[in-house]
């Protein structure tokens, strides 16, 4: 009986001793997740048909958030999302250098997206992160075909990556082939470590593990 004690209290300590060896790290925090703040002084600016600068995120294109036209671009949702940012048109972006990232640990880029309510316009969107295209390029569903922006966004999930540095440039943006009348809405940016193979085999293992010793035990 000892014995089976001792190896069970010998599986719990491997397990221990595996999972402290990676160690969990805090996911990277990106500014600004849903374009609410901006730079009032480059609204007006916008207007004229330059670039907008949403606080936080460096654009390309034409690219801004809902706070020149409320009307035309809130999705009419509470909690939060009745700000939003966009792509128009082709080859626009919005991108961020976000910091926080582990060198060498698995990453995905959350976002919640949909298409302004133009069917015949939809853009074709892509995430990269720094030159890694992680998203193929998708062509997004209109919010509402009343154009209302009534209906919940569209959670959109990039493939994973490795971070190559502690800081990573996450860029979203209308491929090139969009048209140039389609707009991208975005909100609720997220960025989320991966669990690593090797961590998940250690947990499984030592729990099969500790699973035989306690029949063991009772035996």
């Amino acid at each position: 009986m000892f014995l089976h004690k001792a190896s069970l209290a010998g599986l719990v300590i491997a397990l221990a001793v595996g999972l402290a060896s990676t160690p969990a790290a805090a996911d990277p925090i990106v500014l600004n997740p849903n374009f609410t703040a901006n730079d009032q002084s480059a609204n007006a600016q916008y207007n004229n048909g330059k670039l907008f600068y949403v606080q936080n995120w460096s654009p390309t294109g034409y690219a801004s958030n809902s706070n020149t036209d409320t009307p035309q671009y809130d999705n009419g949702r509470a909690g939060g999302n009745t700000v939003v940012g966009f792509l128009s048109g082709a080859s626009s972006s919005l991108s961020q250098v976000v910091q926080g990232f582990a060198a060498g640990r698995t990453y995905r880029i959350s976002v919640g997206a949909d298409a302004r309510a133009q069917p015949q316009t939809r853009p074709t969107f892509t995430i990269r992160a720094d030159n890694q295209q992680v998203l193929a390029p998708t062509v997004l569903t209109p919010v509402d075909p009343l154009n209302t922006f009534s209906t919940a966004f569209t959670p959109i999930q990039s493939d994973s990556f490795v971070a190559a540095n502690t800081f990573v440039t996450i860029t979203f943006a209308n491929a090139s082939t969009s048209n140039s009348q389609a707009s991208t809405l975005l909100t609720a940016v997220s960025i989320s470590q991966v669990p690593e193979p090797v961590s998940l085999a250690i947990l499984g293992v030592g729990l099969v593990g500790i699973g035989i010793a306690r029949r063991r035990f009772r035996a």
